[in-house]
């Protein structure tokens, strides 16, 4: 926003009020801040409450769309039906972790079933908000489900710390942690989500 200071930033209702719980100064600390060291702003800007149910940009209209429970509650993903462009929000991740900590067994059926109204839309394009890949597309949907999936089928299994372990090894060496993608804490913490 600060690159774009006349722009307004709009939101679903209770997106609106649940992004205000989550930028509490509480949950701020208790959470992100701990999750992501160093990356919140300090200065953090809210949407404001949509009225209707329709946004139009640039003449075309831009539709949310519930999802429920996907890394977390209260997910929209938003869908440009002229353009056939879902804007798929923490829907659909791209090369990155999954955020499955949030998510119990129920949480990942609902976010199986989010995917399912995804397709429904009929998309010709994907933006996936968790990404490192600017080509986002179809493929990435099928290794989503696979990995929700997989945590559901090796839940009290020993094969989370392998994963772990593996994981821990390609994000820290050669270079590094990478900038911008989940470090090790988010894999550990989906990995044990129950």
């Amino acid at each position: 926003m600060e690159q774009y200071p006349g722009a307004r930033a709009f939101a679903l209702p209770e997106v609106v009020e649940d992004m205000a719980h989550q930028s509490s100064p509480e949950v701020l600390k208790a959470v992100w801040r701990a999750w992501f060291p160093e990356q919140i702003p300090e200065r953090l800007v809210l949407a404001e409450p949509l009225e209707g149910e329709v946004l139009t940009v640039g003449g075309a209209e831009v539709r949310p769309v519930r999802l429920g429970h996907t890394d977390s509650d209260k997910t929209t993903c938003l869908h440009v039906p002229d353009l056939g462009l879902v804007v798929a929000g923490d829907v659909i991740y791209n090369n990155v972790h999954l955020m499955l900590a949030a998510s119990d067994a129920d949480g990942r059926d609902e976010w199986l079933r989010a995917l399912d109204t995804v397709e429904a839309l009929v998309p010709t394009a994907f933006a996936a908000w968790m990404s490192t890949d600017a080509n986002d597309g179809l493929p990435v949907v099928a290794t989503l489900v696979g990995a929700i999936l997989l945590a559901r089928a090796t839940a009290g299994t020993e094969l989370p710390e392998k994963i772990l372990e593996s994981t821990h090894k390609a994000l820290t060496v050669p270079r590094g942690p990478r900038p911008g993608t989940p470090g090790p804490e988010t894999v550990r913490r989906g990995l044990y989500a129950t």
